[in-house]
């Protein structure tokens, strides 16, 4: 694939070529190439390959590989192939229309047509919920495709093909790390967002070193690049949406050496008027949108990044969403929320607090995130200084109160050993959050109680506390249905109680109060107001506590 861009007159040559022109490219033409095996089910990954196995110097620059794919509705959609090795060229297309489809396939060498193919291919109804989007119900909720509503709780792998999960204690063992297969699946229906880090000659952090020195700037690691396909495969099956973040950077924290060179280089590759430094940029960034496009959901630019001038990140968010073809979400981190180009603010928070004051903290941060009038997820969170990683209660508190704020948090869980607290640590201390068995419990519980929950709950009036009361409140409403949080902040060591004013307007109300850590309906009440505002007494609070508040007919 080289570095310029498929033209227009290319698509339309595609879309016209046939059979004869296939056989007109003599010996150089493709052996038959892969196809899926039968119909595609809708929003799923369709994949064909060319092959051509002339001597090539570079695989990657010298082959242009395009292909047009056509639907029952006549639409076409442009999506470019990419190089997977041995004379192959593979492209990847999700169906997002159910019926008979048409791929125009080419491989271009110096102008010429080396390859080509028309296939057909059927998809059939399925029940994939498709990519991510911004909901046009609440501009700060993100949905899938078909409207269905999409509240994340977030990990990070930071493994290729095995994970940590569930390790010792420091010092009783090992970290500990289990194949990739079995992490999903302790993770299923306790996350549904998966974040991956790639570096370009830097393994910095949790990043997949995509490019390596040797080879150098215009090739790619075919090895690490087919161990991402399986993982997206993985994390697809298991029911995971994803970050891809092109550029592990954390330039705020000192200068690394990339393969495209220092991460505090100005005049070179971060200068977007630098085309020479830029170009294998662009380059790169291509090549990830052809081979990963079909299975992302959100592009985070960059990881930690604080150097980036705001017009080369304008520019290659615009260069991203020119090729790809499903328009995902955009975004980069550090946040640059004022950007017009980037969909979603995504903060990172490292918290050095025991978690009675985790709620407090994060509403208000959550209050200025939200300014921007975009949806706020933090694409790291986890602890700081000397708290040891495994705190299930205070992770939990967290994921509620972001949901409660209209939020969202993704860890960074690293779980292959359980770090104990340090009085008095040296360095950074310790960042990672322990999700072990119980901490994936409170999350699967609290998956289980958003899961059917409507898009127009938004935050409400709710209050007050008198004199001495330990519970902080947190309610969302649509005016059918009402949401309760309350948090008791002044310890977790007994239960606390405090009357509720929350504005619901006037009528009879059931009150169904649920247990976030185990699970259960607590107890049920029944209240009535001729006003706007219920008002009533909780049920006792220990650490936390939930309500669902349904008027009835």
């Amino acid at each position: 694939m080289p570095c310029y861009r498929l033209s227009k007159d290319l698509f339309s040559r595609l879309i016209s070529c046939s059979i004869a022109c296939l056989l007109s490219c003599g010996s150089l033409a493709a052996q038959t190439a892969d196809r899926p095996a039968g119909p595609v089910p809708l929003r799923s990954v369709a994949e064909f390959a060319l092959h051509y196995d002339a001597r090539l110097e570079n695989p990657f620059m010298e082959i242009e590989a395009g292909a047009v794919f056509s639907g029952p509705d006549g639409r076409a959609s442009k999506v470019e192939g990419f190089y997977d090795g041995k004379g192959t060229w593979r492209f990847r297309f999700v169906p997002r229309i159910p019926g008979p489809w048409k791929a125009a396939l080419r491989l271009i060498r110096g102008g010429e047509t080396v390859a080509s193919r028309e296939e057909s291919f059927l998809c059939s109804p399925g029940n994939n919920r498709g990519f991510l989007e911004l909901s046009p119900t609440n501009r700060y909720r993100l949905q899938y495709e078909g409207g269905t509503p999409y509240y994340p709780v977030g990990i990070q792998t930071c493994g290729e093909t095995e994970a940590g999960l569930d390790g010792p204690p420091r010092g009783e063992g090992k970290w500990r790390t289990v194949p990739m297969e079995k992490y999903l699946q302790a993770y299923e229906g306790a996350a549904n967002l998966c974040r991956i880090q790639l570096g370009a000659g830097t393994r910095n952090g949790c990043a997949w070193e995509v490019i390596t020195d040797p080879p150098g700037l215009y090739r790619y690691d075919l090895e690490i690049c087919r161990r991402l396909d399986e993982l997206y495969r993985l994390l697809s099956r298991h029911g995971f949406s994803t970050i891809l973040i092109p550029f592990q950077d954390m330039s705020l924290w000192g200068t690394d050496s990339t393969a495209f060179g220092s991460t505090h280089d100005l005049e070179g590759w971060k200068n977007i008027h630098n085309s020479e430094a830029v170009r294998p940029v662009r380059h790169y960034l291509r090549y990830l949108v052809a081979r990963y496009a079909a299975f992302t959901d959100i592009w985070e630019l960059f990881n930690e990044d604080a150097f980036t001038p705001d017009e080369w990140l304008s520019a290659m968010a615009a260069y991203v969403d020119s090729l790809d073809p499903y328009g995902h979400l955009l975004t980069t981190n550090y946040e640059r929320p004022l950007a017009a180009w980037c969909d979603l603010v995504t903060p990172h928070e490292y918290m050095w607090m025991p978690a009675r004051e985790v709620d407090a903290h994060l509403a208000k941060e959550f209050a200025r995130l939200k300014s921007f009038g975009k949806p706020v997820l933090y694409t790291e969170f986890g602890n700081q200084g000397g708290l040891t990683n495994r705190d299930p209660v205070k992770w939990r508190i967290a994921v509620w109160t972001a949901f409660m704020n209209e939020s969202a948090i993704l860890f960074w869980s690293m779980g292959g050993i359980l770090v104990p607290e340090v009085e008095n640590p040296k360095g950074g201390g310790n960042a990672n959050a322990y999700l072990g068995p119980e901490a994936r419990a409170y999350f699967r519980n609290f998956l289980s109680f958003v899961r059917d929950l409507p898009l127009d709950l938004r935050p409400v009036m709710v209050g007050y506390g008198e004199r001495g009361d330990e519970l902080r409140r947190y309610a969302l409403s649509n005016g059918r249905l009402t949401l309760l949080y309350l948090q008791h902040f002044t310890g977790h060591e007994s239960a606390a109680q405090g009357d509720v004013y929350v504005w619901t307007g006037p009528g009879s109300f059931e009150i169904e109060w649920y247990d976030p850590a185990s699970g259960r309906v607590a107890s049920t009440q029944k209240e009535k107001t001729e006003g706007n505002v219920l008002i009533f007494r909780s049920a006792p609070v220990t650490s936390d506590l939930a309500a669902r508040i349904r008027r009835e007919q």
